[in-house]
């Protein structure tokens, strides 16, 4: 026997998959509700066409009644999130580019990092407004996250 996939819906709206191994000795009822919230709503087994084909954003998932759906302001949070990692990263390669242009006295160089760090930290300032699905979502890359 193959696992088996369910969903939930949680409180919030969220939705939450469960994925069931039938050759598991914890019987189904006891694996698939186990710590989740008061209120939830399921199990539900959906058809691929009641999925969004993208998972990358599944944090964002809501249930519609019919189908899941992909909540794009979620998603955008996600997305934030994202950006601040890589962001994290890239601060931090600065700083020793920083701290080795503060030893050596170099003002120039100090000028140039500290522009980069002031374009990244604004980042996750600019407006998404504009963005009103999940496509346009992944393509956003604001200008700095990938220099």
């Amino acid at each position: 026997m193959t696992e088996q996939v369910y969903y939930f819906k949680l409180p919030d709206g969220t939705v939450r998959r469960r994925i069931y191994n039938p050759k598991s000795e914890v019987p189904i009822e006891e694996a698939l509700t186990q710590n989740l919230p008061a209120g939830t709503e399921g199990p539900f087994t959906l058809s691929p066409a009641q999925l969004p084909q993208d998972r990358e954003y599944r944090e964002a998932w809501r249930w519609d009644g019919g189908k899941v759906v992909e909540d794009v302001e979620a998603a955008k949070s996600i997305h934030l999130d994202k950006l601040r990692e890589k962001r994290k990263e890239k601060l931090a390669a600065l700083d020793v580019e920083f701290m080795i242009a503060s030893d050596d006295g170099d003002a120039q160089a100090l000028k140039r990092i500290a522009k980069k760090r002031k374009r990244l930290r604004d980042l996750t300032k600019e407006p998404m407004n504009h963005i009103n699905d999940i496509t346009t979502l992944k393509q956003h890359r604001p200008g700095g996250i990938d220099d």
